[in-house]
């Protein structure tokens, strides 16, 4: 018999797998002993009766062997690192990773894959981003972390390079990683969709097996719904540990699934926000923008007498942005001019890179606001899509894919095994 192609053998797997362990389930859950000893037969009547069907079975023995992993704590050395794009996939790749709170420093290497073990010799070091992520804001987390990004550019198509990521003293393995070529020509990919639950007992055999059967691939699609819930940060590592290193050698493009917004229409971000002012006299006018660039008016009255004759900025004022009132308090010492805003409840926003010309001055600062999910409809609820051709001359056969890949099928997952 000949051997499938190894994307079809993937289909199979992909589309298969569940089904299968749900359908011997059923067999076994109904195929049970008819006769026997009245406590074979409360057995089977168990299993076979509407109040102890296979899924609540299956349910309870998840109760009873499964228990909430714990999350894995950030530590200084990069975790969760995977590979995507940001722009151009011929001349770019992109990175992002873990670190605890520690790491501020963070930094990429990148050079050219050659034969040689001494390849490193000629890598480049890009600074990466840093976003922090405090515990409060994530589910089962009990301290906070920092996300790292960055993005190699100017990069050769089609072209094999290794790189890591760290902070300059404690840095991952060497990943290897294709850009993509300039020119149109024939790609592969392995779509997966609805990892959700049971990610790293399950989810895990299915992403291996794909990339055993198709090493060569070029970029991994994941149609939404990667974990159950977004905001717990255990979920997440467990897609990671899932993937592994296959997730830091092949891109990812990742879409969001109503999973990814699910039970929170808003979140606490940090924004920078802008703002310029000009001092007359007793009063202070200007103007804040907003993130997305929106503006709104800033005014201020003094409160006091200047602080000093040698500018008619320096010294106290009592400021209104829309809604929100407070204290700005403008100094100028050793190190230059300084300048804080005290909001109403007395939380001190102090500005930076500030900027004084005369009575004008101009800086940012940092702010934590509410964010709208912009989300209104989520598509990625397909139990099964058609393809009706698969060929470049036509209709070859028709496809079937379940867009499932955890075990979110005929009742097969329960609230302890999601955490599994």
């Amino acid at each position: 018999m000949p051997k499938a192609s190894p994307m079809r053998q993937t289909t199979y797997l992909c589309a298969s797998s569940p089904l299968l362990v749900a359908v011997l389930a059923f067999v076994v859950a109904s195929c049970g002993p008819s006769s026997g000893s009245p406590a074979d037969r409360a057995r089977t009547d168990t299993k076979t009766s509407p109040a102890g069907s296979n899924a609540q079975v299956h349910g309870q023995a998840a109760t009873r062997s499964h228990s909430p992993l714990p999350s894995t704590r950030p530590g200084p050395y990069p975790d969760r690192i995977v590979l995507n794009w940001a722009k151009d996939p011929a001349s770019t790749l992109s990175a992002t990773w873990r670190t605890d709170s520690t790491v501020t420093g963070a930094k990429a290497q990148v050079a050219l894959a050659t034969g040689g073990p001494s390849f490193y010799t000629e890598a480049r070091t890009v600074t990466a981003e840093t976003q922090p992520l405090h515990a409060h804001r994530v589910d089962g987390e009990h301290v906070s972390a920092n996300y790292h990004s960055v993005t190699f550019k100017g990069l050769m198509a089609d072209t094999l390079y290794a790189y890591r990521v760290g902070d300059g003293e404690r840095w991952s393995e060497w990943f290897h990683a294709r850009t993509a070529s300039a020119e149109p020509e024939p790609f592969s990919f392995v779509y997966v969709g609805d990892a959700q639950n049971n990610v790293r007992s399950h989810w895990s055999r299915l992403i291996r097996q794909a990339y055993t059967d198709a090493p060569e691939i070029d970029f991994l699609l994941h149609a939404g719904d990667l974990v159950d819930n977004a905001h717990r940060n255990v979920e997440w590592g467990h897609w990671n540990a899932a993937g592994g290193f296959i997730q830091s050698m092949v891109p990812n493009i990742a879409v969001p699934g109503n999973h990814e917004y699910g039970g929170y229409q808003s979140r606490m971000v940090e924004a920078t926000i802008g703002i310029e002012g000009e001092a007359s006299g007793t009063e202070m006018t200007g103007t804040v923008k907003l993130p997305g660039g929106d503006t709104a008016p800033f005014k201020a009255t003094r409160s006091g007498p200047p602080a000093s004759e040698e500018s008619a900025l320096l010294g106290t004022w009592e400021y209104g942005i829309g809604g929100y009132t407070g204290t700005l308090r403008v100094r100028n010492g050793q190190n230059g001019y300084s300048a804080t805003l005290q909001s109403e409840e007395g939380s001190p926003y102090p500005l930076q890179d500030l900027s004084v010309s005369g009575n004008r001055f101009s800086g940012e600062f940092v702010r934590e606001m509410e964010q709208e999910s912009g989300e209104k409809l989520s598509i990625h609820w397909h139990r099964q899509f058609t393809l009706p051709t698969n060929g470049p001359e036509g209709m070859e056969e028709t496809v079937y894919h379940l867009d499932y890949q955890g075990m979110r099928v005929v009742g097969l997952n329960s609230e302890a095994a999601k955490m599994d």
